[in-house]
């Protein structure tokens, strides 16, 4: 379910042993993949922004050291940079605004939650396709439209996510919500 015509090399097998916590689930997610079994996440490696508070490498953090964190590092990096060449089908982005997103996660401040929502809207995991959801709409109308957006991405690529989740957000417009009816 990936297409990408260039990737870059592995990395090292010591990485692997290093980050077993994002090269060994990856690698099975592959194989999967390779064997046509449809793999549904829900977070995506992605390389654009090393050090960020989250999914993606978190040694960039500690610029400097001595040569062992920045051998360290840059083997995060190049893992992290061979996993997001590997370019999804689809990434369905659940866009939200910092009111919403504090009320539903009260624990995280609002600086964080500020910062996550900026990155997440700039990040472009490497080409795919990505179909932005409205995540304050309510949950029936979220589900619909990312169900039509991997039905979409599926069928037909003529046809495509985003047009699917048009369709699906002109029957949640025309249809009253469930506690309406």
């Amino acid at each position: 379910m990936h297409a990408s015509p260039r990737r870059p090399e592995p990395p090292p097998p010591w990485s692997s042993t290093c980050f077993r916590a994002g090269a060994h689930p990856f690698r099975r997610l592959l194989r999967k993949c390779r064997r046509g079994v449809l793999i549904v996440t829900d977070r995506y490696p992605q390389a654009e922004v090393p050090g960020f508070r989250f999914d993606g490498p978190q040694l960039a953090k500690t610029p400097g050291g001595n040569g062992l964190v920045r051998r360290l590092a840059a083997s995060e990096l190049r893992l992290y940079q061979w996993m997001a060449a590997h370019v999804p089908l689809l990434v369905i982005r659940l866009d939200i605004d910092e009111a919403t997103a504090h009320a539903r996660k009260p624990d995280h401040g609002l600086d964080e939650l500020r910062d996550k929502i900026a990155v997440m809207r700039r990040l472009r995991y490497n080409g795919a396709t990505i179909v932005d959801i409205d995540a304050r709409r309510p949950y029936p109308e979220v589900l619909a439209q990312a169900l039509a957006a991997i039905d979409g991405a599926l069928a037909s690529p003529q046809t495509g996510p985003a047009s699917a989740v048009a369709s699906a957000q002109r029957r949640a417009d025309q249809t009253p919500p469930p506690d309406r009816i």
